[in-house]
């Protein structure tokens, strides 16, 4: 049985971080900066609700801009901390991050080159779920989580 669900929240480890500024290049000649990237979430990963999120379930945002948040919290504005650009691949959706720069994303930024953040979380929900399989859904936000 399919069922559709309002949300869910993905832990995963940042994968590859870059402490330097990279260029990405995509096909559609975008070109955008970024502080760190690695996956927001892991295609066939157990997430840390439970669920697992299948290959291509958010392949329709490839290329969006996401809000880049700490925790989750969504409740002030000083926890946005930049953004990310969404890229699928087939095997979960990887995330290129820009801090802003406010105080708290400096002090974030800071956090993730010396390694003592290491953890992206997605935020997504219009979840379309069999079992614990989610095979479609939308992302709202990325999160920095510890």
């Amino acid at each position: 049985m399919q069922r559709t669900t309002n949300s869910i929240r993905c832990s995963q480890k940042i994968y590859r971080l870059s402490r330097v500024t990279g260029m990405v290049i995509r096909k559609e000649n975008f070109k955008m900066e970024y502080d760190f990237s690695g996956y927001a979430t892991r295609a066939n990963v157990k997430c840390t609700d439970g669920r697992i999120i299948m290959p291509n379930a958010f392949a329709h945002q490839d290329g969006e801009r996401m809000p880049l948040l700490y925790q989750h919290l969504h409740n002030d504005p000083s926890n946005i901390l930049g953004h990310v650009v969404l890229e699928n691949r087939n095997d979960g959706v990887y995330a290129y991050g820009k801090f802003n720069n406010s105080p708290a994303a400096q002090d974030v930024k800071e956090a993730v080159i010396h390694g003592d953040i290491t953890s992206m979380s997605i935020f997504a929900n219009n979840l379309t779920e069999r079992g614990n399989a989610v095979s479609h859904g939308d992302i709202k936000e990325v999160s920095l989580v510890l």
